[in-house]
């Protein structure tokens, strides 16, 4: 395994993307940093991600601590600051995001001391193994989200469209005929009864299916091997994937078992009262099914690139809306196949039905209009965009599927629900009906067929990164001046301090301890004494709290308040032992 020198070099097909680092990359220091940070465009998984630190012949120069920094998109990794010459150094890092679950890989170089010659052109240098292995294939993640996106859509349509739709068809038929004897019409209501409850238990059969394929994708993903199943555990119950996983499960079971305790017969909740215990279990599950996207929303590029839940929240909305649509699409097919066949009044039944589903979806689409456009004013960089990158390129497909499907919706609004309402009051013949549900069965299975082409499109689309950069990567934000590292010797510690960002204001005064003669002792406290040397504005004393146990400590304080040389005492109490004490000084900026 090798890896040019150069830049920072993250996939361009991957999510988990590195905005910026300190050291950055190509950068040359005068003296060697306590740490090297990183930050990526999302939280990271600090559990299943690695880093590294080498030199030129492959010799490592870290001690094998990366950690979280300041939050969890900011992990660093400390470096042996004390044993490191002036030379090339390039970070090695491999990381799992917390958001969507995909790993990255890239490595940058910098350079301590005068950079030297230039690397000839192509120079490689040995890179380690990190031991991740790699994750799963792409295709087989966007087949997971496809039965993921499906299995939402169709139980948000089985759901709502009894109440929403269906009830409006069978609203115009009569249920009894002269003498009281029952209508043909009603063993198409318990068809249609019976066709909704296949519908939800296969929708939570596919939702069942796509979650326990997404966990194990993501035990894929964490353990870098297709069979790596020791650290399962640790993705289900230490992970944020593990999180919305849990609560998604969990709606899922929730849902499953509303829908075994629905009757097999007679149940037509379009035709009872709310507060039917039937309909009690039915509305139930439509707030399964509408609360159940929040848990993709979650894991999405909404939630990875935007710190604010109103784009968590859009995203929802979206999802909700494509599966009102296309899931009633798809209860729309079920109507069309299996209950219209058994009525007798099929252009009474299917002009209001049509009707009043053209206009749920035209309301629908223009809710996944609006929502689909601001998400992609937030993560295209331009229309230019929209050829220029993969993820554009996947939405573009997207929306060039989508306006056939508004092409179909508005022949069905405008043509086909008017003329069966025609042909219901003038009592056409059965030859003109039959000829108006041919070009209507023939319209609504091209709309599901196109559908699914739009579900297939989302599902590439979250897993391919969007192009803009990620909300705060500025480098202006993590710009500073090389931070300056003081170290001594007391008793038997090394301990070096740092200031960060070594400005006036507020700062992270870090201490990093190490042992020198092999009896190492728990640290129960570390105290600062900030003092400064310009003129007497009185001492500061400041507690720093363990950031990477057992050697970092790290205090926040606002003491820097004049630029100019200060005075770091540190005092280091450990069990068993008299408190070690050391002093260093250096410059704070103004």
């Amino acid at each position: 395994m090798s890896l040019a020198l150069g830049a920072p070099t993250p996939s361009a097909e991957a999510h988990g993307v590195l905005v910026q680092s300190r050291p950055e990359g190509g950068a040359v220091l005068a003296s060697a940093p306590a740490e090297v940070l990183l930050w990526f465009n999302e939280e990271i998984e600090i559990n299943f991600s690695r880093a590294q630190l080498i030199n030129v012949k492959g010799e490592r120069f870290d001690t094998d601590d990366f950690h979280i920094h300041k939050d969890p998109s900011n992990p660093g990794l400390t470096t042996l600051y004390d044993k490191m010459p002036d030379g090339t150094y390039t970070l090695v890092w491999d990381v799992l995001s917390a958001i969507d679950g995909h790993r990255t890989k890239g490595a940058f170089a910098f350079f301590v001391g005068p950079p030297g010659e230039a690397p000839a052109p192509g120079s490689q240098i040995p890179t380690p193994d990190l031991g991740a292995g790699s994750g799963p294939p792409d295709w087989l993640d966007a087949v997971t989200r496809w039965f993921n996106f499906a299995g939402m859509a169709a139980l948000i349509g089985a759901t709502l469209f009894p109440f929403l739709v269906l009830g409006r068809g069978f609203a115009g038929l009569s249920r009894t005929t002269e003498g009281g004897v029952e209508s043909p019409n009603a063993d198409g209501e318990e068809v249609a009864a019976r066709a909704l409850r296949a519908a939800v238990i296969v929708s939570i059969i596919a939702l069942l299916v796509a979650a326990l394929a997404s966990v194990w994708l993501q035990v894929w993903s964490a353990g870098g091997s297709l069979t790596m199943t020791g650290v399962l555990s640790d993705v289900i119950f230490d992970s944020r994937f593990g999180e919305t996983w849990i609560a998604r499960a969990g709606i899922v079971a929730l849902a499953a078992a509303c829908a075994v305790m629905l009757p097999r017969r007679d149940s037509r909740p379009w035709e009872q009262s709310i507060l039917h215990r039937t309909n009690t279990r039915w509305l139930l599950l439509v707030a399964l099914a509408v609360a159940l996207p929040a848990t993709t929303s979650l894991g999405s590029h909404a939630a990875a690139n935007s710190g604010s839940p109103v784009a968590p929240l859009v995203d929802w909305v979206h999802l909700v809306a494509g599966g009102v649509w296309v899931g009633g699409l798809v209860q729309l097919v079920i109507v069309v196949l299996a209950v219209l066949p058994r009525l007798e009044d099929r252009s009474v039944f299917l002009g209001p039905l049509i009707r009043r589903f053209s206009l749920i979806a035209a309301v629908s689409v223009a809710v996944i209009v609006g929502t689909g456009v601001l998400q992609s004013i937030e993560r295209l960089g331009g229309l230019g965009e929209l050829v220029d990158s993969t993820y554009g390129s996947t939405l573009l497909v997207k929306v060039l599927v989508l306006l056939p499907l508004l092409a179909f919706g508005a022949f069905n609004l405008l043509v086909s629900g008017p003329r069966f309402v025609s042909l219901a009051r003038g009592g056409a013949a059965r030859a003109a009906s039959g000829l108006s549900e041919k070009r209507f069965r023939f319209a609504v299975s091209a709309e599901l067929l196109l559908a699914t082409g739009v579900l297939a499109a989302t599902a590439v689309l979250t897993i391919t990164p969007p192009p803009a950069p990620a909300a705060g990567s500025d480098a202006s934000l993590f710009a500073s001046p090389d931070i300056e590292v003081k170290t001594a010797e007391a008793d038997d510690l090394s301990v070096a301090v740092w200031a960060d960002p070594g400005r006036v204001g507020l700062n992270d005064v870090s201490v990093l301890l190490r042992d020198l003669d092999g009896d190492e002792r728990m640290v129960q406290r570390v105290i600062l004494r900030l003092k400064y040397l310009g003129e007497s504005i009185g001492v500061d004393e400041v507690d720093a709290t363990v950031l990477h146990p057992p050697s970092h400590f790290v205090a926040k304080t606002s003491a820097f308040s004049l630029p100019g040389q200060w005075e770091v005492e540190v005092i280091v109490r450990r069990e068993g032992l008299r408190d070690t004490r050391t002093t260093v000084s250096f410059e704070v900026a103004g």
